[in-house]
């Protein structure tokens, strides 16, 4: 009887690959290992609350998936994950790993994660029409005022199609971010010490409200699928999605997909989404899964058909394959600035996603999301939210 293991999965294209049978991803690790290895893929609105119940033994599983610093040290201090220990062999060769996200999968230096994709912020746009409206191409690292800049010129031009953004409720902070960073917010420093200026916040949600000029449809119903299909099918002129994202944008059913140019923001933000062993898992076992799914051979795989690898090898191989791959290693080494950890992050980053989605839909204005903002995290901060 083989033995099992069940591994929590978001729904993304990374993790399409990992289970399409034209691969044989998990067949060839099942038939070496004599192991059921099945993938529970849970959509990103619905994923913390599969994780939550994971860790208070609720729903069974060995592995779970961790959008990275953004949720490890919570997770790391309630004791949810355990530590992992990375193969030193030069056939995984744990150094090909890129070093700024090696640090993202540790704590204090112990590593708890094994990496699987990126996701940050990229722009995509039609190449034919932006030479042609801006007589030039638009520079592979831009601010949120140049990309604004650029938006009011090319709304002036009869042929433009418009943007598409993720402002939908599950996607709309990380969307806004570069936007606040770019005014000078940073939502967190630590749990100790949380404050920004208010007047500031209320500029740069003025600047992210601001798209919605030039979106091409309603884009709080647009989250990943929606701005991947607008891209794809040459509906928008351009837009910002995920480096995760980019090989499904670019598949075989895109149109004209030699047209599309990359770039990315100054201000921009990664994640690494990984694997961890969860506090109730059988670790050997689960760590040979682990070794196998992140390896060199695989993570090439996953680079193609996702779009952001982790190796360094993976980037050399397939410069040449892939026109993003440039603009995306020097997004993930250089530009993308990672949340600071903090405790119940959480529950603390969804006070601003509630707050700037109500904005951007006008249940609020964007003075009454800022305040409301502050005082709902110091609130929570201090235990005493509602």
């Amino acid at each position: 009887m083989n033995r099992k293991l069940t591994v929590l999965a978001v729904n993304d294209p990374a993790v399409a690959v990992y289970v399409d049978p034209k691969y044989k991803i998990l067949k060839l690790f099942e038939q070496k290992y004599n192991v059921d290895v099945q993938f529970d893929i849970v959509d990103f609105d619905q994923y913390y609350p599969a994780l939550m119940d994971v860790f208070s033994g609720k729903r069974q599983a060995d592995i779970v998936m961790v959008a990275g610093h953004f949720w490890l040290k919570d997770f790391v201090t309630k004791g949810y994950l355990q530590k992992v220990d990375y193969p030193s062999d030069d056939s995984y060769d744990r150094n090909d790993i890129l070093p700024v996200i090696k640090k993202e999968m540790c704590i204090e230096g112990i590593p708890y994660l094994y990496p699987s994709f990126c996701d940050g912020h990229v722009i995509l746009y039609r190449k034919s029409f932006i030479e042609k409206a801006l007589k030039g191409k638009i520079d592979e690292v831009i601010s949120t005022e140049q990309y604004l800049d650029i938006l009011e010129e090319l709304s002036t031009h009869a042929d433009f199609k418009g943007i598409a953004y993720r402002a939908s409720a599950s996607e709309i902070f990380l969307d806004a971010l570069p936007f606040l960073r770019n005014r000078g917010i940073e939502v967190f420093e630590s749990n100790e010490n949380f404050h920004y200026d208010v007047d500031l916040m209320v500029k740069a949600l003025q600047d992210y409200m601001s798209l919605k000029r030039y979106a091409k449809g309603d884009m709080s119903l647009f989250g990943n699928h929606e701005v991947a299909q607008a891209l794809s099918l040459n509906q928008v002129s351009l837009g910002v999605s995920w480096g995760g994202q980019l090989g499904v944008i670019l598949n075989d059913q895109c149109i004209d997909k030699e047209d599309i140019g990359f770039s990315t923001f100054k201000t921009a933000w990664n994640v690494t989404w990984s694997f961890g062993v969860s506090q109730y898992a059988d670790k050997e076992l689960s760590e040979q899964l682990l070794h196998y799914l992140t390896s060199k051979e695989v993570d090439q795989i996953v680079g193609g058909y996702a779009g952001s690898p982790v190796r360094k090898s993976t980037y050399i191989t397939d410069f040449d394959m892939y026109p993003w791959y440039p603009m995306h290693l020097q997004l993930v080494e250089n530009y993308a600035k990672p949340l600071p950890s903090v405790k119940e992050a959480g529950s603390l980053l969804q006070i601003f996603y509630h707050r700037i989605y109500q904005a951007y839909i006008e249940e609020l204005t964007v003075e009454e999301a800022a305040i409301h903002i502050e005082k709902d995290v110091l609130n929570a901060l201090k235990g005493t939210a509602s």
